[in-house]
């Protein structure tokens, strides 16, 4: 599956939810400030409109066990951090924030709709090439109930 990728999301994976977030995947749902999540059965997304959202959103997961720009660079012994971040933040036009090992980025057409939309998936297979790295051709897209390509095609959001 693909999880749709509008505005700006807040992506992370589900098996570390479960690993490191306070509560799990049930304390997990509780916290999500808006009806814009969606997920399949390796990633979870909420969307928002204004970075300011992302951030105190982001600090509450991090808050919660979730490592996001970990210190791995840090000398600390008091300061361990996990070799991958458990969130990436991606907008709809530029991807991925920040570089993210375990997220594949990318735009597809919905159907026979004529619209493209902004997709995500977790990819941890081996990277041959730069570009993009599918699992299967086949892969059905994860969005918000009642969401419509259209929603996304018209959407308006601060960068």
């Amino acid at each position: 599956m693909v999880v749709l990728c509008d505005a700006i999301s807040v992506v992370v994976r589900r098996d570390f939810i479960e690993k490191y977030f306070s509560g799990g995947w049930q304390s997990f749902l509780e916290i999500i400030p808006n009806g814009t999540f969606c997920s399949d059965d390796e990633l979870a997304r909420v969307r928002f409109l204004n970075p300011n959202d992302v951030k105190i959103y982001v600090e509450e997961l991090i808050g919660h066990g979730l490592q996001f720009q970990s210190k791995r660079k840090s000398f600390s012994i008091f300061k361990s951090s996990r070799d991958f971040d458990d969130i990436v933040v991606i907008d709809q036009y530029r991807g991925p924030t920040l570089p993210c090992p375990w997220v594949e980025f990318g735009s597809f057409e919905v159907g026979d709709t004529g619209i493209s939309v902004p997709v995500c998936w977790l990819f941890e297979g081996n990277r041959i090439m730069d570009g993009l790295h599918l699992k299967t051709l086949n892969m059905q897209l994860s969005a918000p109930e009642g969401w419509k390509p259209e929603d996304t095609a018209s959407m308006r959001f601060v960068e």
